[in-house]
């Protein structure tokens, strides 16, 4: 038989036979599948103790099994590796799976393709022996690696919040908060539905005046609001409650909802808010919407992917009107927690530390250049404090602009230049000050140019010589670092320059030598002083020209 497999799976088994931990092997295969299956009989290092129990406290025996499975296209495609059906499936590191399935371990974080070429199947091997010696010593959670979420075999739907503040409800009492939500329902035929739901909170509300909504706004698209119910579980004499067991995800009703409060210890608090809305859905006092369930659960350690001990179990009861929900019926859908768009997001995307402080610094001029600095630096948690600018967007300026023109206005959106890059720096959660000002006149006085007062740089990326030696020849009482950034030769060279300390070299000194070094290069010469860099009409009758690409912002 052995010669009529895969090359690749016959060393596997070679390797299975060799390995010191691996007591039996047995091969069998599935003539209709092509799947070839190994059963390996493993014995584990227990203490002399458990060892003549047979078995570890954490129900891992001396000997176990594990039965891995070949695919016909090995090795592109990994096996997968199962235990015995009773293993204990409260183990962390457990792939998610219907519980009529064997239980799969995790034996790897990553793909076990990308391991097996690194390390070949032996490595994998090592990893599945490993991961039974922590089962059995309860170590596949520890202090070092964090708490391994609760994984699920499946997401229905999504639900949008701010892990930190969310995790800063849970508090001593063990309240259940109450705050607006904010949903898109899809409809996605033959009874399937898709929820998108917003947490708000910030917005805590009452029962009695949730103000719940529903209102179709396509064929099959739904938007409203609704509410999201989050209860942790109170302290105990004086402590807070830590879950230190971890059970896998079998939610799917009601009733297993209640258990699992039960669990974590906050049931009374949930079941409570659970028999307000149903007798509310049962008199028609309440609009049947998604109603979010939140368990803030305290984990003996930090969670993975955080910094924090709270692990966030969501859930959505999708509410039908009547006594369902008053006498524990109804389905519960499983969700997945998406983060919402924070400064904190946007760092930590970056592989920035989304814990450092950040120094507020200026943006002067909101035109081509300007715009795409604001939001590089949004999207990395970065955005300017203030950003100056008097001029109005202009159809042409959507060509090389950061911004996006409002598709149902004509022409785009007809605003000041500083005001639409707030508007955009506020999605990032990033705020910034608009001001619709001449920066040439602005720092002619002393009040002026007190508002330049920051702790980071003043970047100008006008592309004015006009407003740069402005700039540098005030005599600034408190004089803050400058910088400059604007294309030249038609958008084909880019400038970047910045001032030293006290202005020595200032922002004139570096463009005179940047002049001096462009004059020097025929090449870069040619393409900054070029035709190329002529304006071209944009208009007509009102005299207006811009640039085929944009060497100065302000043009843009």
């Amino acid at each position: 038989m052995a010669s009529l497999m895969p090359p690749a799976v016959t060393r596997a088994i070679r390797i299975a036979c060799a390995h010191p931990a691996v007591l039996e092997v047995r091969v069998s295969e599935d003539a209709e599948t092509g799947i070839i299956q190994m059963d390996l009989n493993i014995q584990q290092e227990l203490p002399s103790a458990w060892r003549a129990a047979g078995e570890s406290p954490s129900h891992v025996r001396a000997v176990e099994t594990a039965i891995i499975r070949f695919p016909p296209s090995y090795p592109q495609r990994p096996p997968r590796t199962y235990l015995r059906e009773d293993f204990d499936r409260t183990h962390p590191h457990l792939l998610p799976g219907p519980s009529d399935q064997l239980p799969q371990p995790c034996v790897v974080n990553g793909y076990p393709s990308e391991l097996i070429q690194a390390r070949g199947f032996e490595g994998y091997l090592d990893q599945l022996v490993d991961w039974l010696d922590k089962a059995a010593m309860l170590e596949l959670n520890s202090e070092q690696h964090g708490w391994e979420p609760v994984r699920r075999y499946h997401v229905d739907d999504e639900i949008i919040a701010a892990p930190v503040p969310l995790r800063g409800m849970s508090g001593p009492g063990g309240d259940c908060a109450v705050v607006r939500t904010e949903f898109i329902r899809f409809e996605l035929g033959e009874g399937r539905r898709l929820f998108r739901i917003a947490l708000n909170l910030g917005q805590h509300v009452a029962l009695d005046r949730a103000g719940c909504t529903i209102t179709q706004t396509g064929e099959r698209v739904f938007r409203g609001c609704g509410v999201a119910l989050i209860v942790g579980a109170p302290d105990r004499e004086g402590s807070s409650t830590i879950i230190g067991t971890p059970l896998p995800e079998s939610v799917a009703t009601v009733d297993g909802l209640l258990e699992r409060a039960r669990h974590y210890g906050c049931e009374s608090a949930l079941k409570a808010k659970l028999d307000h809305i149903g007798l509310m859905l049962a008199q028609g006092g309440f609009t049947a919407t998604p109603l979010v369930i939140v368990f803030l659960v305290r984990r003996p350690f930090r969670v993975v992917g955080s910094d924090s001990p709270i692990e966030i179990r969501p859930y959505v009861l999708d509410l039908q009107p009547g006594e369902g929900l008053l006498l524990s019926r109804g389905d519960v859908r499983l969700c997945g927690l998406r983060e919402e768009i924070t400064t904190a997001l946007m760092r930590r995307a970056a592989g920035d530390d989304e814990g450092s402080p950040s120094r507020p610094w200026l943006l002067l001029g909101c035109g081509s250049v300007g715009s795409k600095i604001a939001l590089h630096l949004a999207r990395r948690g970065q955005g300017p404090a203030r950003v100056l600018d008097r001029a109005m967007m202009s159809p042409h300026n959507y060509a090389r602009h950061g911004l996006l023109p409002e598709p149902n206005a004509r022409g785009g959106l007809i605003i000041p230049k500083a005001e639409a890059l707030t508007h955009s720096l506020a999605g990032f959660h990033s705020p910034a000050d608009a001001e619709l000002t001449d920066i040439g006149s602005l720092v002619t006085t002393v009040e002026g140019r007190q508002r330049f007062d920051v702790d980071g740089l003043v970047l100008n990326t006008t592309g004015s010589s006009a407003v740069r030696e402005t700039l540098v020849s005030q005599a600034w009482e408190k004089r803050p670092p400058f910088g400059e950034a604007h294309l030249l030769g038609a958008g084909a060279v880019a400038y970047a320059a910045f001032e030293g300390a006290g202005g020595n070299p200032s922002l004139s000194d570096l463009a005179a030598e940047s002049y001096r070094l462009i004059a020097a290069d025929a090449d870069i010469r040619d393409q900054v002083f070029g035709a190329q860099a002529e304006a071209i009409q944009i208009g007509q009758g009102c005299g207006t020209r811009s640039c085929p690409w944009a060497w100065c912002s302000s043009a843009a």
